[in-house]
């Protein structure tokens, strides 16, 4: 399936989105920036000249169990969107399939229409020197943990992590993409065809025997992958195993797991740090499998939030507790060192441009906000997480007192929006989400130009900001 695309010209018109620049190519897909142009008799959503990403799949050139393979791996790829959608992943808008006869090299290509980021966590090592680590390298390692919580919690092994495949927005926070290797779990495991990068790939691969729906995959290899990332992340891209070739380094992998040579990580690794990465990095997936992605977010939030490694030994709830009430300044904030880090790597732009439009109006919208901890928008309609629409967006108040009705609502936001946030209430007017759920709990939120009020059942679920009660 390689190479059978040929270069889609800038200008050309796919579905409701013009090409209007490469940004990358892989084996089996190349990926373009875009624009929304109008299409006669669609919805305008995402609306008229919002900025997005195409990744363009062969079709038309492909033989027809080629086909049927692209169509499976889409198919996969788009109910990996639908059902484990996320902060931390990137989206999906909208699949379609290109009927252009006067174009042949073109005609019967797939293409997702996806989110555009910013640039990619390998071109951010691209720019620094080893040992130095990535800017802020710690927050980075926690929010891809983050995602692969949820992805496992949702039954799925995500199958291909690595540096390329994590992107960051224009506020530095990170976004999980490519989920062409994503498979949904049946059991303990799933099966997904023999692919990947060889460096991010556990020793148990080669070993396993593939049959006839694949090879069986854990989500034990994407905590594999997560330490190998975390371990370049910290060291400015330096493999956890010795070798000048991708190939050297997969030897020198399994003969550690043989037993037949220690784990040598990089000098420079905090000890807190070193023990994460020793854990990730064990050397079959009976070592690994204690070591959830859950387990590993709570030891390293520690490490972000600059406190010391609980033991190992503390109980499980109250870890959970620690995890759900611990302030994140660094990891809600990020634009700090991004500011400093996207001059010296402006050659890396063409990988994307503008976030989403409007996603974190509140944080960069209008005047400077006032610092504090950040609460996240939630929207229990899925369609609406992906949606621009605007009746997607949720209503902020000027008084939480008052009935929630359109006379009282002063601001909109969508799903996902970060507002910063100063205090709260807890008996202001009941208000009830679409599945019924209801709260009296109210937060105070800036809008980028105001103060507003966002209702509880609208904050993201279990997870509250380290503020305290409004006071009159």
């Amino acid at each position: 399936m390689s190479g059978v695309l040929t270069e889609v010209p800038v200008g050309y018109r796919a579905g409701g989105w013009e090409v209007t620049e490469r940004i990358a190519s892989g084996s089996w897909a190349t990926v373009y920036a875009a624009r929304r142009v109008p299409l006669p008799g669609a919805a305008d959503d995402p609306p008229q000249g919002h900025c997005g990403a195409l990744k363009f799949l062969p079709g038309g050139a492909l033989s027809p169990p080629q086909y049927a393979d692209l169509q499976q791996a889409v198919r996969e790829e788009v109910r990996f969107n639908e059902e484990v959608d996320h902060p931390r992943l990137i989206r999906t808008f909208e699949t379609f399939v290109i009927d252009d006869p006067g174009e042949p090299e073109l005609h019967g290509a797939v293409v997702l229409a996806m989110e555009r980021a910013e640039t990619s966590l390998q071109d951010v090592l691209d720019t620094v020197t080893p040992p130095d680590p990535v800017p802020d390298a710690a927050r980075v390692v926690a929010e891809i943990c983050e995602a692969l919580v949820h992805v496992h919690a949702q039954g799925w092994v995500h199958g291909d992590l690595k540096p390329s495949n994590v992107l960051l927005m224009q506020d530095g926070s990170v976004r999980l993409a490519d989920f062409g290797l994503a498979r949904e779990l049946d059991g303990t495991h799933a099966y997904a065809p023999r692919l990947g990068s060889s460096d991010f790939l556990p020793p148990e691969w080669w070993s396993e025997r593939i049959g006839a729906q694949g090879i069986a995959t854990r989500t034990t290899a994407d905590i594999w992958a997560l330490g190998v990332t975390a371990h370049q992340l910290l060291t400015g891209g330096m493999f956890p195993f010795p070798g000048a070739t991708a190939r050297a380094r997969v030897a020198a992998a399994q003969a550690y797991a043989d037993g037949q040579a220690d784990l040598r990580l990089a000098d420079g690794l905090a000890p807190g740090w070193r023990a994460v990465i020793a854990d990730c990095l064990a050397g079959d997936h009976a070592a690994r499998l204690p070591h959830s992605a859950a387990a590993l977010l709570t030891r390293i939030e520690a490490l972000a939030d600059g406190g010391e490694l609980e033991p190992a030994s503390e109980p499980a709830s109250r870890r959970r507790a620690l995890l759900r009430t611990r302030a994140r300044p660094r990891r809600e904030a990020p634009r700090a060192w991004w500011r400093g880090t996207r001059a010296r790597i402006a050659a890396a732009v063409a990988v994307a441009a503008a976030a989403i439009a409007g996603g974190a109006m509140a944080v960069t919208g209008g005047k400077s906000p006032p610092s504090g901890p950040a609460i996240r928008v939630f929207n229990i309609e899925k369609p609406c997480r992906h949606s621009m629409s605007p009746a997607c967006r949720l209503g902020l108040v000027g008084d939480p007192y008052a009935p929630y009705a359109p006379e009282n609502v002063t601001a909109r936001v969508r799903h996902d929006d970060r507002l910063v946030t100063a205090c709260y209430i807890t008996k202001g007017t009941l208000v009830r989400d679409e599945k019924r759920a209801g709260s009296t709990r109210w937060y105070r939120v800036w809008t980028g130009s105001k103060w507003a009020w966002l209702p509880g059942v609208r904050a993201w679920p279990g997870v509250r900001p380290p503020v305290g009660r409004c006071t009159a």
